[in-house]
């Protein structure tokens, strides 16, 4: 089983999920409930990403296990709002993650980099100011961005990965010099920055690095970048 398998799989991990591409912005920080409030209804969820926000802070990461998981259940999603297809469209895509997990464990001698939803997110404000940038997609295909980099001391490129609606997308990050391209491949969690730093061969300065990212999120998703050294 080859890589190209695998980013074939990453691509089918969120579609069928009925994601909608409209109003898909995250809620203010006072329109989610605390864990969990029997008298408490978020009002406005009208889409997978809405669920997919809310649902995100019940998303927990067994460390151990390498699994995602929900604490919460289907009747208490319910009852802060969600419609049944909603939860169901969650379990379906947090499975097929920790399947892709399984097989990508087993059979890619690279590292999979896991998102734990519980921890603080990485501000954008933390990248350098100069050589970074960003850039956006509106589909699980590659987006690309290219600096010419002007120093010998730069070790390669911090990304801070964000999907638009899936709740644990698979992101793929890359830097490529003359034809050596490296690589790394996370899983994130909707609403948090996942960072993933690829490292770059460049030998000597002013040389153009390519960049490169993806999401499985059909929706798209952004990665801020900036180089490390």
């Amino acid at each position: 089983m080859n890589m190209k398998h695998y980013l074939l799989l990453a691509i089918c991990l969120t579609l069928g999920l009925g994601l909608s591409s409209c109003n898909q912005e995250e809620p203010t920080s006072g329109s989610l409930a605390d864990p969990i409030n029997p008298h408490f209804r978020v009002i406005g969820i009208s889409t997978q990403a809405d669920a997919n926000l809310l649902l995100a802070k019940y998303l927990v990461l067994d460390e151990d296990k390498r699994e995602y998981s929900l604490v919460i259940t289907k009747e208490e999603a319910l009852g802060l709002g969600l419609t049944e297809s909603m939860f169901d469209n969650a379990i379906k895509e947090i499975e097929e993650t920790n399947k892709f997990i399984k097989e990508y464990d087993n059979e890619t001698p690279n590292e999979l980099l896991l998102t734990n939803p519980r921890q603080k997110t990485i501000e954008e404000s933390t990248l350098r100011a100069s050589e970074a940038g960003v850039i956006s997609t509106s589909d699980n295909q590659w987006g690309y961005s290219s600096f010419s980099s002007v120093t010998r001391e730069a070790k390669g490129v911090r990304f801070l990965c964000r999907s638009a609606a899936a709740l644990t997308p698979v992101y793929n990050c890359f830097t490529k010099w003359a034809a050596e391209t490296k690589s790394r491949t996370a899983i994130g969690a909707i609403g948090v920055n996942t960072e993933i730093k690829v490292p770059m061969a460049v030998s000597g300065s002013q040389s153009l690095i390519r960049l490169g990212f993806k999401t499985s999120d059909s929706n798209g998703g952004t990665a801020s970048w900036g180089i490390y050294r």
